[in-house]
């Protein structure tokens, strides 16, 4: 009997040993292909990680980002969710998930592709990286190398990341970004530390930088027309007439008055774009020449009637001069603004009440003569009426330019 209980007892341990070495081995095969397990032994969890990402947050941010693309990916993303509801990945049965992720992979983040740099070339590296919407099971090192690759192909690279082995690619990539719960290594590594979980934080910084973009390239565009205005109205001006057609006063005021419309530029209501945004220096200058070009034209008719029909003494004429410049440069910055036409958008309150004060200011120093010789006030809103309709003129070439080039 004893005997008996004795070999019913080993019979059953083996049978439990060889069930839990068999179970070890599916574990291990199936944690290779979610996780991405690493030559080592090492396990790569970033993959895994994604599928804890809150759906509904993804949608909403490809909504946003991507709206193009969201029919395609709704359905996916809704059997994903739904996938997701009905088991925490490991309360199913291991072939019917792997068979789910399998399916579903491909359709909502692209196919994975495992890169193994060594047995490759660089070119075909390249293809691989550029051709893929991800990768599974690469070491640490190769998240490095995947920014580098790409990097080296001109795209600019966003990298997220939470462990000290992300640190290397999250230093390189040109926007490192640490998640919210992420190590010391890594957030010294970044440009951006989240404060919050989830990927509307990154949402919110990129439409904020794509902001203060346009808010730049506002000023930027400002500033070229300004000065190409300026330069060549003076000048032209000195050729016909032989003297200079702005007082030192004159241009003293004139900067005076352009400082706090273009210090408001930093609080103006601008659009993010959908797309990235890139420097072009060329486009920009070739596409603030045509308002500036046009602008030196107005000044040169303000002149001609300053002379030919108000018959304005020379000091007059320089008031006169001075006050379209001024008038100018807060029309300009309407219209330099927005991409588009500038009643496209309603420009920020500080922006529309020093401008109004601006003028006003000017229209009153122009006609009581205080800092320089008085005008007819006929002839002061004659300037602003002039300035007004030219630059609702100047708006339509602006509007053609400015998509020419793309800005």
């Amino acid at each position: 009997m004893n005997r008996r209980n004795t070999l019913v007892i080993l019979f059953t341990f083996l049978v439990g040993l060889l069930a839990g070495m068999v179970l070890v081995s599916v574990d291990s095969d199936l944690s290779d292909a979610l996780l991405g397990t690493a030559g080592d032994g090492k396990k790569d969890r970033e993959l895994f990680a994604y599928y804890q990402v809150p759906l509904d947050e993804v949608q909403a941010w490809l909504a946003e980002t991507y709206p193009d693309a969201v029919e395609d990916l709704q359905m996916p993303l809704d059997t994903m969710a739904k996938f997701v509801d009905e088991a925490t990945l490991f309360d199913r049965d291991f072939s019917v998930m792997e068979d789910d992720i399998s399916a579903l992979l491909p359709y909502a983040y692209g196919a994975l592709v495992g890169l193994d740099e060594k047995e490759l070339a660089e070119p075909e590296n390249l293809k691989i990286v550029e051709e893929s919407d991800g990768f599974a099971e690469i070491y640490p090192e190769d998240k490095y190398k995947v920014v580098k690759l790409l990097q080296s192909r001109g795209h600019m690279v966003g990298m997220t990341g939470d462990g000290v082995n992300d640190a290397p690619a999250l230093k390189q990539a040109e926007m490192g970004i640490a998640v919210s719960n992420s190590t010391d290594a890594a957030k010294a590594s970044a440009s951006m530390v989240l404060t919050e979980p989830g990927m509307s934080v990154i949402m919110d910084a990129v439409t904020i930088s794509r902001q203060t973009y346009q808010r730049m390239l506002t000023w930027v565009i400002n500033k070229v027309t300004k000065v190409v205005e300026f330069v060549g109205l003076l000048t032209l001006s000195f050729f016909w007439l032989h003297e200079m057609v702005l007082s030192l006063l004159g241009m003293s005021l004139l900067v005076f008055a352009n400082d706090f419309v273009t210090m408001s530029l930093a609080t103006d209501h601008v659009a993010y774009t959908s797309n990235p945004n890139r420097w072009n220096v060329k486009n920009i200058t070739l596409a603030s020449l045509i308002p500036g070009l046009l602008l030196v034209v107005e000044g040169l008719i303000v002149i001609l009637i300053g002379i030919e029909y108000f018959g304005l003494e020379w000091e007059k004429l320089r008031t006169l001069v001075m006050l379209n410049l001024v008038f100018n440069s807060q029309f300009r910055v309407l219209i330099v603004r927005e991409r588009r036409h500038f009643w496209s958008s309603l420009p920020g309150r500080e922006l529309l009440i020093l401008s109004a004060a601006t003028i006003i200011g000017f229209m009153l120093l122009g006609v009581y003569g205080t800092f320089a010789p008085s005008l007819a006030t006929w002839q002061v809103f004659s300037v602003l009426g002039l300035s007004m309709f030219f630059t609702l003129v100047i708006d339509f070439p602006k509007y053609y330019a400015f998509r020419k080039f793309g800005l």
